[in-house]
């Protein structure tokens, strides 16, 4: 068997190949080494950013929750002021119909007072007598 020249040639080049392909998987596996040592760290870094961010979501969680249950409780006190405001306006307006009809009484009596006065009754005989009984009668 003959070696011949082109033969040699394609095994120098295939050993220079591989020599080369090696060498490149080699550097790589050092560049690929670091860049997995980098993200490792930033996977750690993120984890414990979302470790920190869950502990606050579940402060502002309760925290909001607090605030919904004191709405609740000021809206149910605000609605029972708004009932005891209501009833006490209609007190209010009762009471007002009220002391404008004794205001009208009392201005009534004024006059039937200030007219007696001005024109007093003249009895004689028997209804100053019967008059007079009633008069004793209530003392």
């Amino acid at each position: 068997m003959k070696i011949d020249l082109k033969i040699i040639l394609i095994l120098i080049l295939s050993v220079t190949c591989c020599f080369f392909f090696f060498k490149w998987i080699n550097v790589t596996d050092d560049h690929l080494a670091f860049e997995n040592k980098k993200l490792l760290e930033n996977i750690k870094l993120i984890q414990k950013e979302r470790d920190s961010l869950s502990k606050d979501v579940l402060k502002y969680e309760k925290a909001f929750k607090d605030l919904e249950q004191k709405i609740k409780e000021r809206e149910i006190r605000i609605n029972k002021l708004i009932l005891e405001l209501s009833k006490s306006e209609t007190e209010l307006k009762k009471s007002k119909k009220e002391l404008n009809d004794l205001l009208s009484k009392f201005d009534e009596i004024n006059k039937e007072i200030e007219r007696i006065k001005a024109y007093p009754p003249k009895r004689s005989g028997d209804d100053l007598m019967n008059s007079m009984r009633k008069k004793l009668e209530k003392k």
